[in-house]
């Protein structure tokens, strides 16, 4: 028999007779640290056999965002809190539904309000508006650029109780009309070279600005003018006026005019690079020399007030007319 024949039966021999001084390992019964163990008092507790139960757990969904909405909130004296920097959700869940939030601005400046719907795939056309307690001054807006969902970015003249009222603009209702909503303080869109004069509501009034003066102002009312005035040499003249406004987050639907020497009108413009862009851009030529004028207004029934901020950029180029 070959040694390793012999090692095999050596080795069985010893199985069937058992090892009388040995014990056998249970890995279920002699494992302390098994939690299957059942005889082990310490099994799924804490130390000392303690139970460890620290109560029943929320085994509920997590909220949909830090501030959901808590109805009814469709009124002034019902509106929500809404700390800045904080997410709000909420649901457009009857017809004509308004959810109010009430923010309380540490101070003026410029802050940022923006309505997330259609860019999560909700049915909802969200309508924001942004008003003081007094309700003095208001701004809506309805869209933003690429997107049906409204932002704005205005500068907001006091610290303290503002509002912000979120609806649908067609009436639109259901569970599938649901809205987020963020209020944050902001920088600066843009920069500017001068602001407009309080009295330049009139031609007889223009404010003198300097070829490529960048101008901020405002549309207060449906009836205000802003008018500016530039001196232009005999020449062959290129003018060129750009309007920045919505698209840095201000409401205004703007619409810009030029006249000549003659106080004729030249040219106008209400929208930029294309149909849906309302920051006009005047591009046109004349050969008069002098004083020239220029004036912004609001589009035909578009929205004003003191939110609704423009910058105006002003440039022309003259050149020797052709012999």
């Amino acid at each position: 028999m070959r040694v390793s024949q012999l090692a095999i039966l050596l080795v069985a021999s010893f199985a069937l007779e058992g090892c009388k001084s040995c014990a056998v390992f249970n890995p279920v019964t002699d494992n302390p640290d098994n939690p299957d163990n059942p005889d082990d008092p310490g099994a799924d507790s804490g130390k000392d056999g303690d139970s460890g139960d620290t109560g029943p757990i929320d085994t509920s969904p997590p909220p949909p965002c830090d501030h959901p909405e808590t109805e009814d909130n469709d009124n002034w004296s019902q509106a929500e809190d809404l700390p800045l920097d904080t997410w709000s959700c909420g649901v457009i869940g009857e017809l004509d539904d308004r959810d109010l939030m009430r923010l309380d601005l540490p101070t003026a400046g410029w802050y940022r309000a923006w309505v997330r719907a259609a860019d999560f795939g909700s049915n909802a056309d969200m309508q924001l508006n942004i008003t003081d307690s007094s309700q003095d001054i208001s701004a809506s807006q309805i869209r933003s650029p690429g997107s049906t969902d409204p932002e704005m970015v205005v500068p907001l003249p006091s610290a303290g109780v503002w509002y912000a009222t979120l609806g649908d603009q067609y009436s639109g209702y259901g569970n599938d009309h649901e809205w987020e909503f963020i209020v944050n303080q902001a920088k600066v869109p843009l920069g500017w070279d001068s602001e407009e004069a309080d009295d330049n509501g009139a031609l007889a009034k223009a404010q003198p600005v300097e070829n490529g003066e960048r101008i901020f102002g405002s549309i207060d009312s449906g009836t205000d003018r802003d008018w500016f005035s530039f001196e232009v040499e005999e020449g062959k003249t290129s003018f060129d006026i750009r309007v920045e406004a919505w698209n840095y987050g201000s409401p205004l639907d703007g619409w810009v005019f030029l006249y000549t020497p003659d106080e004729e009108l030249k040219c106008n413009s209400d929208r930029g690079d294309t149909s849906t862009d309302p920051d006009p851009i005047l591009t046109c030529s004349g050969t008069e020399a002098g004083t020239w004028y220029a004036y912004i207004k609001n589009d035909d029934g578009a929205g004003v007030g003191d939110l609704y901020w423009y910058v105006i950029d002003i440039t022309w180029d003259t050149a020797p007319l052709e012999e």
